[in-house]
């Protein structure tokens, strides 16, 4: 996934998951991908633990974009999780209907 993304020149990417790297072998094998292609993936700056489903991935989506701008890649965890980070923007006014 991160190798395709390096691919197409995107610089700033970010990804959500539910358990961290000590916890979980998945969120370890996203973060050390993340780092083969990109610098050293920071918790808290390149990815984001805790976020399991729609509302709390909408909630973060709002807390977080309402300080920073968004990436150009944003890696969800799954489709309920992409829906609230998706829901969160279009409400902060990054996403317009064309």
């Amino acid at each position: 996934m991160f190798f395709e993304i390096s691919k197409q020149k995107k610089h700033r990417v970010l990804f959500t998951v539910k358990r961290t790297a000590k916890e979980s072998k998945s969120t370890r094998d996203k973060v050390n991908s993340f780092n083969t292609y990109s610098e050293k993936a920071i918790e808290g700056k390149d990815y984001f633990t805790g976020l399991s489903g729609y509302s709390e991935d909408y909630q973060w989506s709002i807390n977080y974009f309402s300080n920073h701008q968004p990436p150009d890649v944003i890696f969800a965890n799954g489709d309920d999780m992409a829906t609230g980070i998706i829901l969160g923007l279009k409400v902060l006014g990054y996403i317009h209907k064309k």
